[in-house]
């Protein structure tokens, strides 16, 4: 198999295995008081906004356009999170926060890119077809530009966008 076929199949298990941790917790959950329950969620999310607010100052002393897109599809829905008990907005959360989830985030960009380059003529499925080639393309980019020029955008998202967003959408399963 090729090394990077092996990268992409690693990360979509990865990826694949976070989105899944909230009902492996869910179902393992231990009886505690409401009360203590309520201020570990808070607690959880203010520690997850203070790591988001420095993760987006660091961000934008770096590149200070990549920190405004970020802010912009996150703080939203970030602040828009919250343990409720109510399923209906738990399931709203979780399909905000999987919009907003760095893969996703970068397909739609990618998907509006190449739906303006694309013409009038051209059918949904060649859209979609570039779309997975330019998504391939721009992961394959980052990674090898991480390794080669040392670009910090990879690093970045791998170690700082995605854990915090992973605690934002463990705070909407509780």
């Amino acid at each position: 198999m090729d090394p990077l076929q092996s990268a992409y199949a690693a990360m979509a298990g990865s990826f694949l295995s976070l989105v899944l941790l909230p009902l492996n917790r869910r179902y393992s959950r231990d009886t505690d008081s409401g009360d203590v329950n309520s201020r570990n969620h808070h607690m959880l999310k203010c520690g997850a906004l203070i790591l988001f607010s420095v993760l987006l100052g660091a961000m934008a002393a770096m590149n200070f356009s990549l920190a405004f897109f970020v802010a912009m599809f996150h703080v939203p829905v970030y602040l828009f999170v919250t343990p409720t008990p109510s399923r209906t907005r738990r399931l709203l959360q979780a399909l905000l926060l999987l919009l907003v989830s760095p893969p996703m985030v970068l397909l739609l960009l990618l998907l509006g890119y190449n739906t303006l380059t694309a013409g009038i003529d051209a059918d949904f499925a060649s859209v979609l077809s570039a779309t997975l080639i330019t998504f391939h393309q721009a992961v394959t980019s980052s990674i090898r530009e991480a390794h080669l020029l040392g670009t910090w955008s990879y690093a970045m998202t791998c170690l700082g966008v995605l854990p915090n967003w992973l605690m934002f959408w463990c705070l909407a399963w509780y």
